[in-house]
């Protein structure tokens, strides 16, 4: 998968699963790392090979977040809406808009 399948299917494994904070996957809900890892297929962010997985998305959603995008993530303020917006952002980022 390229990176643009994996943050429109991180969208909507976002708005099947839920959002969650401080952790990647936790009670089924997903961060917006873990929503990337789960379109991708990963259950666990202890698979193998999910920390080469992680650096070839992190660029984009960084780009996207201004910064660390589990920081971001797990900010008090943040929303699943702004989560979904942030993906949009990735999306546009690795399409080169």
């Amino acid at each position: 998968m390229d990176p643009v399948e994996i943050f429109r299917g991180a969208k909507e494994a976002l708005a099947k699963r839920g959002h969650t904070k401080e952790g990647y996957f936790v009670d089924g809900c997903v961060c917006v790392v873990g929503a990337c890892a789960a379109a991708a297929g990963f259950t666990s962010d202890l698979t193998d090979g999910f920390p080469a997985f992680e650096n070839s998305i992190k660029p984009f959603l960084a780009g996207a977040a201004g910064g660390e995008p589990t920081v971001w993530n797990d900010r008090p303020e943040t929303t699943v809406d702004d989560v979904q917006a942030l993906l949009d952002r990735a999306i546009a980022l690795a399409e080169g808009k």
